[in-house]
């Protein structure tokens, strides 16, 4: 009786040895579909995700594919550059200056391209602050910080007059009722745009 209870065990485990390989072999998959995952996109995925981006910020700017394609290959965001997304493009407000507003986020970048007779080109771009405290003297800048809201979305607009405005939330209590703003004030020299005023 002993020999056949054995071998009637053995028989009783095999659904369960089956089904902890299916177990085994699904958990496999997982992990190699989330090792796939986690592996930098390839030139061909970020030229696509690129493209897609493209098409979008033309329907709201109403340019063509080609000037959106241009404008952020001009601001330096290549067809293979990862991590990087359109914030805004504002090809109207300085218009009378011949100059195109190129915001990139996440922690904001600010680009201003200039339209000359061989193309799109770079003539001032922003991606440091001063922090709360120093002195509007873009010589002074003892201390910096990026352009990153604590508690909201950096904002940038630009006024009827060509200044460029740049609003950043810097909430430093998380119990405080309303976010306290820093705002910047960028105002065109002729040849690039200086921070002439600041409130916090």
């Amino acid at each position: 009786m002993r020999p056949f209870a054995r071998r009637n065990n053995v028989s009783n485990m095999a659904p369960v040895l089956i089904a902890m390989s299916c177990q085994t072999m699904v958990l496999f998959g997982m992990a190699c579909a989330s090792s796939l995952a986690a592996q930098p996109a390839t030139a061909d995925r970020l030229q696509s995700d690129h493209a897609r981006e493209d098409e979008v910020w033309a329907k709201k700017s109403g340019l063509p594919i080609s000037e959106v394609r241009a404008i952020r290959i001009a601001a330096g965001i290549t067809d293979t550059t990862p991590a990087t997304r359109i914030d805004n493009i504002d090809a109207s407000s300085l218009r009378h200056r011949n100059q195109i507003l190129f915001v990139e986020g996440f922690c904001p970048r600010l680009h201003v391209l200039e339209r000359k007779d061989d193309g799109l080109h770079e003539i001032w771009s922003l991606s440091k602050l001063p922090v709360p405290g120093w002195t509007a003297s873009a010589k002074a800048w003892t201390s910096e910080r990026n352009l990153c809201g604590l508690g909201g979305p950096t904002r940038v607009h630009v006024t009827a007059d060509g200044t460029i405005v740049v609003e950043v939330p810097s909430r430093m209590d998380p119990f405080e009722r309303s976010i306290p703003l820093s705002t910047y004030t960028f105002n065109w020299d002729g040849s690039e745009y200086k921070l002439t005023e600041q409130n916090r």
